[in-house]
């Protein structure tokens, strides 16, 4: 999600942007060359991103 806002009148631009990765928070198991040993994807993360532009 990116948003672009630039006032009337004003010569600065600001941009806002958002990501969120598995929104679900699902958590799905990898299994890596033996039956005992698995990884776990990261639960939910987030970023985050405010700028400026003149």
């Amino acid at each position: 999600m990116n948003y672009r806002l630039r006032p009337a009148g004003s010569r600065y631009a600001y941009d806002f942007s958002l990501k969120v990765n598995n929104i679900f928070d699902n958590q799905n198991i990898y299994y890596v060359g033996q039956w005992y040993r698995f990884t776990v994807d990261p639960g939910r993360d987030w970023q985050a991103v405010v700028g400026v532009r003149f």
